[in-house]
């Protein structure tokens, strides 16, 4: 636990910032990975890929501007670990960009009050290639790479179905306006395989868990191979480059790479590793623990109370 706090403190910024905050950062050629990682406190851009500029527009409300028009691509975010004492849970939202085809906007919000905006460190990754879903909440595909179909199957549920075999790989999502426009209520998305082996069940849920028809999302599959899915202990179901998972406590888990990842940004998502969905609600943060290896932490949607839940993680370096 005092390594997971002292991991988050080193990137917390000494004077949280109430008025607009605007971090340039150099121009660089077109990215293909596009990821951006802000302090705990979201008070500056740590790191990141092909961004070039990050501003708090306001409290719980980020606009991240990238090298390249971002306006088709699909935007999934994590909280980027827990503040020491913190309690409560949280969540991150994205849409396309209020400022330009080249931003992407992310909201994040606290249950201390019911859909309170309140500031935090984000994980974002913006995929524009590969396999990937912005799905709205009638079942349409507003925008996709490999999507070969999309089917509401019932209240809250979706299966999004792809031009291949993914079933040997991770998927991770977002809660997300399919434009330009905000998440006016909280809620989480989970994700799981299918019989289908082209297919991926979503489901989005209100945060006392019950399935919802009011969500729209972003899917994405790990398009690089560096990721892993686990079950509700933590072990290995499936991955790429882990050497070993551990489960330091409830809800509490590292994932050790192969390589360095302290250079990438950490997307996690609850998610079934089988055909089943997860039937309880849960949110996830993740944070560096050291060059190789990712804390993940999995809580309840009320109180930040640690409960273990299946995740699946994805790294983008």
């Amino acid at each position: 636990m005092l390594r997971w706090v002292r991991a988050v403190a080193l990137g917390v910024a000494t004077v949280l910032v109430a008025a607009l905050v605007t971090v340039p950062l150099a121009a660089a050629a077109p990215a293909t990975d596009l990821w951006a990682i802000t302090s705990p406190d979201a008070a500056q851009l740590t790191s990141g890929s092909g961004v070039v500029d990050y501003q708090r527009l306001d409290r719980g409300r980020y606009e991240f501007t990238f090298n390249q028009d971002v306006s088709n691509c699909s935007y999934t975010a994590t909280i980027n670990g827990l503040p020491p004492g913190d309690s409560w849970s949280w969540l991150a939202f994205t849409a396309s960009g209020h400022l330009g085809p080249f931003g992407v906007y992310v909201e994040t919000k606290t249950t201390l009050s019911y859909d309170t905006l309140e500031d935090h460190g984000v994980v974002l990754h913006v995929q524009c290639a590969g396999n990937y879903a912005v799905v709205d909440n009638k079942g349409n595909l507003r925008r996709g790479s490999g999507v070969t179909g999309v089917k509401k199957v019932g209240y809250g549920q979706f299966e999004v179905t792809f031009d291949r075999d993914v079933s040997a790989s991770s998927f991770v999502a977002t809660i997300g306006d399919p434009g330009a426009g905000r998440v006016d209520y909280s809620g989480v998305v989970f994700t799981a395989s299918h019989q289908n082996r082209n297919t991926v069940l979503v489901q989005t849920k209100g945060t006392s868990g019950r399935l919802t028809d009011y969500y729209s999302f972003h899917l994405q599959i790990a398009r690089y191979p560096t990721w892993v899915v686990t079950d509700y202990v933590g072990a290995v179901v499936r991955s790429s480059r882990v050497v070993r998972t551990e489960r330091v406590g409830r809800g509490d888990y590292r994932v050790t790479f192969n390589h360095a990842v302290s250079g990438c940004a950490a997307i996690a998502t609850i998610g079934s590793p089988d055909d089943k969905a997860v039937a309880e609600p849960g949110v996830v943060a993740t944070a560096l623990w050291d060059q190789a290896t990712i804390s993940v932490r999995t809580t309840t949607t009320s109180r930040q109370e640690p409960y273990d839940r299946p995740f699946h993680l994805q790294m983008t370096c």
